[in-house]
């Protein structure tokens, strides 16, 4: 499941890729600058926008390909851990 993503989030994906670690914590604004571009508002406002579902959440693809997964997101942290 390690298929590059294109587009927007690529450069997560890229990052989360290149992680070793079973579990990262990365704030909202960390994330802006691993992708270099703000995040959408939608994601600041609701906690589904990190939801694991690519059918509903296309852009959960980004973390799900680089074999992690959306644990918690609160206070503008998320928990990212491998599946």
């Amino acid at each position: 499941m390690s298929r590059l993503k294109d587009g927007r989030y690529a450069l997560l994906q890229q990052y989360l890729m290149n992680v070793s670690a079973n579990e990262i914590k990365l704030t909202f604004s960390g994330i802006e600058s691993i992708i270099k571009e703000s995040l959408p508002a939608s994601a600041y406002k609701h906690p589904a926008w990190w939801g694991n579902t690519v059918r509903s959440q296309k852009h959960a693809v980004t973390w799900l390909h680089a074999g992690y997964k959306i644990k918690v997101v609160a206070r503008n942290i998320q928990r990212i851990c491998k599946e």
